[in-house]
């Protein structure tokens, strides 16, 4: 079984930080090292808290029944120099519910207003091999014409509006770099229709 023995914080940044922390194997008496890029505080992490259940983000798959439309981003991500086609998402800011965080930042990055919002994929972590982010999936009935009025000045996100007949194109990379999550929810939307 291993067990943590230390955890020394690396960064000191804003929005992510990195941690080295330092397990114990005592089956196979061994220590190992392991680096950790979290959102979180150190008390809040996943591997020293005990409650486990916060989520840091939300995702929404937002849609226009009226008109057939569903709303992605395609979005520029620093971390590849590139642009990636994403649901519209963001970090659940402290004192927030996760339906504010939905509201606001389906508004932020694309000028949608939800109407209905429909938790659909509760908070899961994303990427446990290097991270302890959780993210929650939540489905947005919308109004309102899109926009990008409203984006942080370091966002560089273009709305694309497609219709559930186009979702094989998105899927396939016609649009451009598709992220896993967004993939995935793609294809199984596009199973289900």
């Amino acid at each position: 079984m291993n067990k943590l023995k230390s955890l020394e914080q690396q960064t000191n940044n804003r929005y992510l930080n990195v941690y080295k922390a330092k397990y114990e194997n005592k089956e196979k008496k061994t220590e190992y090292e392991y680096y950790i890029a979290t959102r979180r505080k150190r008390e809040d992490m996943a591997c020293v808290a005990k409650d486990k259940n916060k989520t840091d983000a939300v995702m929404i798959v937002p849609t226009d029944p009226v008109t057939d439309n569903m709303y992605l981003i395609k979005q520029f991500r620093p971390a590849v120099n590139d642009y990636v086609i994403e649901f519209p998402a963001g970090l659940v800011d402290p004192g927030e519910t996760e339906e504010q965080t939905v509201a606001r930042e389906l508004y932020e990055e694309t000028g949608l207003i939800a109407e209905m919002i429909n938790l659909t994929v509760p908070s899961s972590y994303t990427s446990v091999g290097m991270t302890d982010e959780k993210v929650a999936v939540y489905t947005a009935i919308v109004s309102g014409k899109p926009n990008t009025n409203n984006l942080m000045d370091n966002e560089d996100i273009e709305i694309l509006t497609i219709k559930s007949s186009d979702l094989n194109d998105v899927i396939n990379g016609v649009y451009g770099e598709v992220s896993i999550k967004t993939r995935i929810i793609l294809t199984f939307l596009n199973l289900t229709c």
